[in-house]
C-alpha cells in the first residue's frame, strides 16, 4: 500500500471531529508547537481563531462541535491523532505534524469551498498579544508561500493593512524571512507605495537589513519603485519619492566610507530626479508651481525632520525642553560645532566640552561627543591626553557620553583605541556601577550601547573580547549573576556588528550548558538582537551549543526589527557626521548650518522648515548629486 493510500485509510478511521482538529492543526508549521498555543488560538479576541474556523467546519460537517472544550480537544488528540500516528509527541512534550501528513490535511482543506475563509482566519490570530501565537502565524505563512505563493502574499498584505501593530509585525517578519523571492519583492513594493508612514519606515529598516546580504535585490526594488513614477501613480508620488530618498540615505550613513555606494545612490537618484521628476527644470518656470510643495514635503519627511528629531533625542526628552532655553544658553552650540573641523585645536574648547558633556540637554551631549569622535579619529595621539583629562573631570553620566563618542562604525579607526576604551569601560563599571547596572535613571535602558564602543574596537582590531570575557568569568566564579547577566545583555549591540566575535566569547565563557538556564532571558534577548541581521549565523550557533527546541523558538519569537531600529538610524547618523566632518567639507558645512539653525530656532517646526530650505538649496547647487557633496577638496561655491 502506498503512502497516500495509507494516509487515506487513516483519514477514514477518524471521526468527523478528529478530521476537524487535524485540518486545524495543519495550519501550524511542521515545527514543534506547545499545546497551549492551540488553546490560546481558541481564546484570541474577536471570537477567536478556532471559533471562526470552527463555524465553517461546523457547517461543512453538519454537526455542532464544542470548539471551546480544551479537554475534548486533548481527548481527540490523544485517542485518535496520536494513536493513528498522524500527530507526534516529542521528548520535550511538544507536538508536531510530519510535513507529508500536514500536506495531506491541507489537501483535504483545499478541497473545501470555504478554504479561503479558513486561511484568512490567521489574520485574527496575528493580532494576538502572545508572541508564540504570532510566530506560528509567521511560520505557517512561510510554508503556505512555498505551495501557494499568491495566497500567502495576499494574506501578508492584509496583515500589513491592519491597525494592529502585532499583526503588521507578523506580516513584515514573514516577508523578511521569505527574502529575495518575487513574492517578497511584491510585498515590499506594495508597502512602499501604499503603506502608512509607520509601516513604510519599518519596511525601510527591514530592507536595509536585507541589503546587507542581498544588495542587488534592494537596488532592483528601488529601481522598480522609480519606474513606478508615472501619471497613474500621482496619488502615491510622495510615498514613492520619500522611500527612494530615505532608504538609500539609511544605507549610506551606515557605510559612508564605501565609494561604490555613493555611485549607486547618485545613479538611482539621478534617474528619479532628472528622468522622472525633471527637477533639473526648476527655476525655469515650467515645473516649479507643481512640484515645489511636493519636494519640500518629501525632503522634510525623508531627510530633515528625522535628522533634527534624532539630534534632539525626541524619543527620550521633549524637544520643547531644548527650544525653551534662552538663546544665549544655546550659543555654545555655535561655538563648538565649528570644531567638527579636524584642523581645529581641540584644546581651545576643552572646558566648554566638559560643560556640554555635563549638561542635562542631550543635544549638547551629542555635539560634544561628535566633536570628540572627529578628533579621536583624525589624530588620536595628539588628543589622547586631553580626552583622558576630560574623563577624570566628568560626572558619571558625562563619562558615559565620552565613552560613547567612540561609537564609530568606520572600519579604519585607530588601533590604539582598544587600550583606552578598556580603561574607560573598566573605570565606569568600578567607579560608577549605577550607570552600568541601570540603577540610575538613564536612556541606556531603552538603548543599551554601553559595551558597544569597546566591542567595535575589539571587532576591528582583535577579534576577541578579553576584558568582557574576564568580567563574565569572574562573575561566574564569584556567583555574581548580576554581573554576568549585565555583560551578556550588553553583547546584543556588539553582536549586531560582529556576531562571530560574540559567539566565540559566549562559547569560551559559558561552556556549561546548565548555565543557559540561569542566563536564559539575557541570552534570548541578545541572540534575538543579533538574529535580526545574522539569522543563519545565530541558528548555526544555537545548533553548535546544543540549544533545545524551546530555547530556539524563544530566540526566533523575540527576533524583531524594532530591537535594532536605533542602531540603524541613530548610530548610522552619528557615524556619518564623523566621517563627513573629516573627509567631506561640504557635508561638514551642512552639519554646521543645521546646528546654527537649531541654536536660533524657537520651535521644532521652525527648525525643520529652515533646515529643509537649506537642504533643497544645496541639493540644487549640487545638481541633485550626492557625489558632488562627497568631493574631498574645499569648495566655497555653495
Amino acid at each position: 500500500m502506498g503512502v497516500a493510500a495509507t494516509f487515506e485509510l487513516s483519514w477514514e478511521k477518524l471521526t468527523k471531529e478528529a478530521k476537524h482538529l487535524g485540518c486545524r492543526l495543519s495550519l501550524f508549521s511542521p515545527t514543534p508547537f506547545e499545546w497551549k498555543l492551540v488553546e490560546a488560538c481558541g481564546q484570541t479576541q474577536e471570537s477567536g481563531f478556532w471559533r471562526k474556523v470552527g463555524d465553517v467546519f461546523n457547517r461543512l460537517l453538519n454537526r455542532t462541535v464544542e470548539t471551546n472544550s480544551k479537554e475534548k480537544w486533548s481527548d481527540i488528540r490523544d485517542k485518535q491523532l496520536l494513536k493513528q500516528h498522524l500527530l507526534q509527541l516529542t521528548k520535550q512534550k511538544t507536538y508536531r505534524m510530519h510535513p507529508l501528513i500536514r500536506e495531506f490535511f491541507l489537501t483535504k482543506l483545499s478541497d473545501l469551498p470555504e478554504a479561503n475563509k479558513y486561511r484568512r482566519a490567521m489574520l485574527t490570530v496575528a493580532k494576538s498579544v502572545e508572541a508564540e501565537v504570532r510566530e506560528k502565524v509567521v511560520e505557517s505563512l512561510l510554508y503556505l508561500h512555498t505551495d501557494e505563493q499568491a495566497t500567502a502574499t495576499n494574506l501578508i498584505k492584509e496583515l500589513l493593512k491592519m491597525k494592529s501593530e502585532e499583526a503588521r509585525r507578523a506580516g513584515l517578519k514573514a516577508a523578511y524571512y521569505i527574502g529575495r523571492s518575487r513574492g517578497a519583492r511584491d510585498i515590499f513594493v506594495w508597502a512602499a507605495i501604499n503603506g502608512e508612514s509607520e509601516l513604510r519606515q519599518t519596511v525601510k529598516n527591514t530592507l536595509y537589513l536585507i541589503w546587507r546580504n542581498e544588495s542587488d535585490f534592494v537596488y532592483s526594488l528601488l529601481k522598480e519603485l522609480v519606474a513606478q513614477i508615472k501619471f497613474s501613480t500621482l496619488p502615491y508620488l510622495r510615498n514613492i519619492v520619500e522611500f527612494v530618498i530615505e532608504l538609500p540615505v539609511i544605507i549610506y550613513i551606515n557605510h559612508c566610507e564605501q565609494e561604490e555606494i555613493v555611485e549607486q545612490i547618485t545613479e538611482l537618484h539621478s534617474r528619479m530626479i532628472k528622468e522622472k521628476l525633471h527637477l533639473d527644470l526648476f527655476n525655469t518656470g515650467i515645473l516649479e508651481p507643481i512640484f515645489e510643495k511636493l519636494i519640500s514635503q518629501v525632503v522634510t519627511n525623508a531627510f530633515s525632520k528625522p535628522i533634527i528629531e534624532t539630534t534632539l533625542f525626541n524619543e527620550f526628552e521633549s524637544a520643547q525642553h531644548f527650544f525653551s532655553l534662552a538663546k544665549e544658553d544655546k550659543a555654545c552650540l555655535k561655538r563648538i560645532v565649528t570644531f567638527l573641523d579636524p584642523k581645529e585645536n581641540l584644546a581651545k574648547v576643552r572646558d566648554e566640552l566638559a560643560v556640554m558633556l555635563n549638561s542635562n540637554i542631550m543635544t549638547f551631549n551629542l555635539l560634544a561627543a561628535e566633536v570628540l569622535a572627529v578628533h579621536s579619529c583624525s589624530d588620536f595621539q595628539k588628543n589622547k591626553s586631553l580626552i583622558q583629562i576630560l574623563f577624570d573631570k566628568l560626572e558619571a553620566k558625562s563619562r558615559l557620553w565620552l565613552l560613547l563618542s567612540f561609537n564609530v562604525l568606520l572600519p579604519n579607526t585607530p588601533p590604539d583605541w582598544v587600550e583606552l576604551l578598556e580603561y574607560f569601560t573598566r573605570r565606569i563599571i568600578e567607579e560608577n556601577p549605577g550607570i552600568f547596572y541601570g540603577k540610575e535613571a538613564s536612556w541606556l535602558k531603552q538603548f543599551d550601547i554601553m559595551l558597544l564602543p569597546l566591542g567595535l574596537a575589539y571587532g576591528k582590531q582583535v577579534g576577541a573580547m578579553p576584558y568582557v570575557e574576564s568580567l563574565i568569568q569572574e562573575g561566574l566564579l564569584c556567583g555574581n549573576q548580576l554581573q554576568v547577566k549585565r555583560c551578556i545583555a550588553g553583547l546584543g549591540a556588539v553582536g549586531f556588528y560582529y556576531p562571530e566575535m560574540v559567539f566565540r566569547t559566549l562559547k569560551k565563557t559559558l561552556p556549561d550548558p546548565n548555565a543557559l538556564d540561569l542566563l536564559r532571558d539575557e541570552l534570548i534577548q541578545t541572540l534575538a538582537t543579533i538574529r535580526t541581521r545574522h539569522l543563519d549565523s545565530v541558528d548555526i550557533f544555537l545548533s553548535q551549543i546544543g540549544a533545545d527546541a524551546t530555547f530556539r523558538d524563544r530566540v526566533s519569537i523575540s527576533t524583531d526589527i524594532e530591537l535594532v531600529r536605533r542602531y540603524i538610524f541613530w548610530l548610522g547618523l552619528f557615524n556619518h557626521v564623523v566621517h563627513s566632518a573629516i573627509h567631506y567639507p561640504k557635508l561638514r558645512q551642512q552639519t554646521i548650518e543645521a546646528t546654527f539653525i537649531l541654536a536660533d530656532a524657537r520651535s521644532l517646526r521652525e527648525a525643520v522648515t529652515l533646515y529643509t530650505l537649506t537642504v533643497i538649496r544645496r541639493a540644487r547647487q549640487a545638481n541633485y548629486s550626492l557625489s558632488e557633496w562627497t568631493r574631498p577638496e574645499e569648495d566655497s561655491s555653495y
